[in-house]
């Protein structure tokens, strides 16, 4: 079960490695196969709005190489949608309203057990909303601060736990076990132990940040951190978010090639915790916030090399190739997800869905599992 779907997606993004499973910058001066490098330079002419569009994969006037590109990879993307609203109140305290749009979807999918176990439940927000009507929750999280906050904020029953490989804990039969946006590999080890006990009947998870689990996740096509990256980027984008992701890639390029060309140097890893503020102006306050960091000494022509006509054509090849390379996230999420629904096919009943609002949340995707 899921192999079929699995083998389809990855027989598809195949051709396709050297630009999912790497970062554009770090594949510099990589000439890619096939149509990538002409589908970049088509969404390089496109406008802003345009480019919105073809990222929300809702732009039809296209060339009909890439629409049929976008199409297959809409094709295999897809996961049915089952959105329940909770028809109750949501009580709880000073929480955003993306948390309250989660809890409220999610407590309807959540089925009749004996025990739910909160795993990394943080504060207790969804927990104390579990526990109304009778219903018996363990909130367990590895922060002391947030099981005492917790226990003060809403009176439930909360446990300092640290979610691990090979983990044990007591259950009892017929427990449900929560994981709502676990990272990284928190949500492999919820798994494993969701198979290990009997008395575990019940698995509600939602993945979140697989750029921290060190699992490649299939054997064929490993994924790198890059990939992984990748399929956390997969979101609903607006104008606004657009142009202020391509001022962070432009500066970001731009300065890579300054490194190379003044400095003979390829290290940018000190640049991945950039303060937001340094793309606020232009490019030359930017880079020389960023050679300051890496104690190399700047210059007073940084604007004049970012304008250079040979520097920009580069920087905006790169950019719209990010932009191709984007379109793959959603896909490599759904590919994560469906390794891991195999696993548990094993031994439960699988069902896979998106329970969030897409705009709201983007990590929507359930996974819910019930033992055979």
């Amino acid at each position: 079960m899921y192999q079929s779907e699995i083998d389809s997606i990855e027989n598809f993004i195949n051709s396709y490695e050297l630009l999912w499973n790497y970062e554009i910058l770090n594949s510099y001066p990589q000439v890619y196969e096939g149509n990538i490098e002409d589908w970049a330079k088509e969404i390089d002419s496109y406008d802003i709005e345009k480019k919105v569009n073809i990222l929300n994969f809702k732009e039809k006037n296209i060339s009909n190489s890439l629409q049929s590109f976008i199409s297959e990879i809409i094709d295999l993307q897809y996961i049915k949608e089952n959105y329940q609203l909770f028809s109750g109140k949501i009580n709880t305290v000073k929480v955003k309203e993306k948390k309250r749009h989660e809890i409220s979807m999610l407590l309807p999918h959540l089925p009749k057990s004996s025990l739910y176990l909160d795993f990394a439940g943080g504060c207790g927000h969804l927990s104390s909303e579990v526990s109304k009507n009778n219903k018996k929750v363990l909130c367990l999280d590895y922060d002391e601060k947030l099981i005492k906050k917790a226990k003060d904020l809403y009176k439930i029953d909360a446990k300092e736990f640290e979610i691990k490989e090979n983990m044990n804990f007591p259950t009892p039969f017929n427990t449900c076990l929560i994981a709502l946006h676990n990272c990284g590999e928190l949500t492999d080890h919820v798994i494993n132990f969701f198979l290990k006990k009997s008395e575990n009947q019940a698995l509600v998870n939602f993945g979140c940040c697989f750029h921290k689990s060190n699992l490649t996740y299939s054997k064929r096509l490993p994924l790198s951190n890059f990939a992984k990256t990748l399929a956390m980027r997969s979101s609903h984008t607006t104008t606004d978010l657009t142009q202020k992701r391509i001022q962070v890639k432009k500066f970001r390029y731009t300065f890579e090639l300054l490194l190379k060309e003044y400095f003979n140097s390829d290290s940018t890893s000190v640049l991945l915790s950039s303060n937001p503020s340094t793309y606020q102006k232009d490019f030359e306050f930017y880079a020389k916030n960023q050679l300051t960091r890496m104690n190399l000494k700047a210059n007073n022509h940084l604007n004049d090399f970012f304008q250079r006509k040979d520097i920009q054509y580069q920087v905006n090849r790169m950019t719209s190739l990010g932009f191709v390379r984007s379109l793959f996230s959603r896909l490599l999420e759904k590919n994560i997800i469906l390794h891991r629904a195999k696993k548990l096919a094993k031994k439960s009943k699988v069902e896979i869905f998106q329970a969030f609002d897409f705009k709201k949340s983007p990590r929507n995707i359930c996974v819910r599992a019930i033992k055979n």
